[in-house]
């Protein structure tokens, strides 16, 4: 049974050890619900899932759930069997491995200091160790993303918000993850540059299986991306369903 499992909403059986479940998850700050009860299946093979709501309506606190990198304040998260906030030990880079995230916020001032080439190490080191690849080397991933390969030997501070976006993509590919969330995974590209990238990232990931979750206010590239779209207001999930249906829910109320 995993940690901070929740009997309001029964325990999470999942047939696919690689797929990620959240059953009923909430955050609360200050007394506050900023996401409210929302559930979602991330099956490898299975269509990607994007999400879209207003700025605060709890989008970047449900990618900081189901990548591990928050706990919920209630509900459960589980990653096969286990609990990406508190994994064993020995099982904490196969969680980092299988389950990656791209946020809008890049890299915390401390990792500023590395190489494109050393934040590439780094991600494919952690393949290493758990088994998983690396699926490509520095260059492919990088090209793949349309990251210059020979600017991997500049600092991450010194390079423009839009490469460390690409860098971090294909930082996150390179251990052919089994689930990938993107959050406003490419604010800083044009929409040419987010498409064709996008465009790739998201072949990547039908040829390997991995499954795919999107937040993104571009509703144009939510329906490039997603079959399946999760609407959120204040922290609750008003709609599921594909995007011409959950457009209007999305729209700012009056």
């Amino acid at each position: 049974m995993l940690d901070g499992y929740d009997p309001a909403y029964g325990e999470v059986i999942v047939s696919d050890r690689r797929a990620l479940c959240a059953r009923g998850v909430s955050v609360v700050y200050d007394g506050v619900a900023v996401l409210d009860r929302v559930s979602v299946d991330l099956i490898p093979g299975e269509p990607p899932i994007g999400v879209i709501g207003e700025s605060g309506a709890g989008k970047t606190s449900l990618v900081e759930v189901l990548a591990g990198w928050a706990a919920p304040s209630s509900g459960v998260v589980a990653y096969g069997d286990l609990d990406p906030h508190h994994p064993p030990r020995r099982y904490r880079k196969t969680v980092r491995a299988g389950v990656r995230g791209v946020r809008e916020e890049q890299d915390p001032v401390g990792a500023q200091r590395f190489t494109g080439a050393q934040a590439m190490d780094r991600a494919m080191k952690l393949a290493r160790q758990t088994g998983r690849g690396p699926v490509g080397d520095a260059a492919e991933m990088c090209e793949l993303v349309g990251f210059d390969p020979s600017d991997l030997g500049r600092l991450l501070r010194e390079m423009s918000l839009g490469e460390q976006q690409r860098l971090t993509m294909a930082r996150a590919l390179v251990t052919d993850p089994d689930i990938l969330l993107l959050d406003e995974p490419a604010t800083a590209l044009d929409p040419e540059a987010t498409a064709e990238v996008m465009d790739a990232v998201m072949g990547f990931c039908r040829d390997s299986g991995a499954a795919v979750l999107v937040v993104s206010h571009d509703l144009e590239l939510i329906s490039r991306v997603a079959g399946t779209v999760i609407t959120l207001h204040e922290g609750r999930e008003t709609a599921r369903a594909p995007l011409n249906a959950a457009e209007a829910v999305a729209r700012p109320r009056p």
